[in-house]
């Protein structure tokens, strides 16, 4: 007859060995860049002054996804890369870091 495996006791239902769940990022793939995050002024203040600047030029999403996924990166210590060079320059000019 086959043995079936005990349930894991951390995880009701499982059967097996648990998951393994890598916590920590290597350091070449991580460049912090800042260490502080954008506050409520300083998005609000990025993202006014992208609509004033902006907002009717064609590639409007583009520039808004542009921003958002900068300030993500920002936000989270790591470079910002290929990103619009308009929303670069206002994601360093916003910055509280």
């Amino acid at each position: 007859a086959l043995e079936r495996p005990a349930a894991s006791p951390s995880l009701p239902g499982r059967r097996g060995p648990r998951p393994v769940i890598r916590t920590t990022i290597p350091s070449q793939s991580r460049r912090f860049r800042n260490t502080a995050m954008f506050d409520r002024d300083s998005l609000e203040a990025l993202l006014e002054e992208l609509r004033d600047e902006w907002e009717l030029e064609p590639d409007w999403e583009e520039i808004q996804r542009a921003a958002h996924l900068g300030v993500a990166r920002a936000d989270a210590g790591v470079e910002l890369g290929d990103l619009d060079s308009r929303v670069v320059a206002l994601i360093d000019k916003h910055n509280p870091g």
